[in-house]
């Protein structure tokens, strides 16, 4: 064989091996591409957009650990659109979705990259506050409850309005017996203490020893 075929069989082989390694990184990328939207798919309600539940109750638990390792501030809040079942009765159950929509939008541009929102049953939601403590929690629910108070859904040329309620549990910063089953259940009963005295209102709790 001369040895220009040699060098020519040689640079054929080289671009040929390119060629197949530009298609393997491209199905690579196309297979992450797909993973990612199958987690996505598992991880986020498919209404809202959110976090699901299941996905918040396991991002809880590991937050609620770094927490008490590092002794940092965290804060949980639990939020409910106010008069739900009214708004459905009201506008359809359709449309409401639509009112659910829209605010879940504003929650999530609202909140800081850090934080986790969830939708956590039908009308109520849940936000993981890393390094939060209950000041802080409550200026999150305070800036939370005036931008829904700020925004409308245009329902068949009309704007429907809405506000949500807001309740918060914080855990101590030194490590303590405070379980993530602890922090939701004091968050939901801040809530419905919340909800008894009308719309639109936010109920801090004390820092969980």
């Amino acid at each position: 064989m001369s040895t220009e075929k040699h060098q020519t069989d040689v640079t054929a082989l080289a671009e040929e091996l390119s060629r197949t390694q530009h298609q393997v990184d491209q199905l690579t990328l196309e297979l992450q591409d797909t993973k990612n939207r199958l987690h996505q798919l598992v991880d986020r309600d498919g209404l809202s957009g959110l976090y699901n539940r299941r996905y918040f109750r396991d991002t809880l638990d590991k937050e609620l650990e770094r927490s008490q390792r590092y002794a940092t501030p965290l804060s949980i809040l639990s939020f409910e659109i106010d008069d739900f079942a009214q708004i459905c009765r009201t506008c359809g159950e359709e449309n409401a979705e639509l009112v659910l929509m829209n605010i879940a939008r504003v929650v999530e541009r609202e909140m800081r990259p850090s934080d986790i929102v969830a939708r956590y049953h039908q009308q109520t939601f849940t936000a993981i506050l890393p390094e939060t403590n209950r000041s802080g929690a409550q200026r999150v629910a305070e800036r939370l409850c005036q931008a829904i108070r700020n925004i409308a859904t245009m329902i068949k040329k009309t704007e429907v309005r809405a506000t949500i309620s807001a309740g918060s549990a914080t855990a101590a910063t030194e490590p303590a017996a405070t379980t993530s089953g602890i922090l939701i259940d004091t968050a939901q009963k801040a809530l419905a203490r919340a909800r008894r005295r009308g719309s639109d209102q936010i109920e801090i709790t004390d820092t969980i020893d």
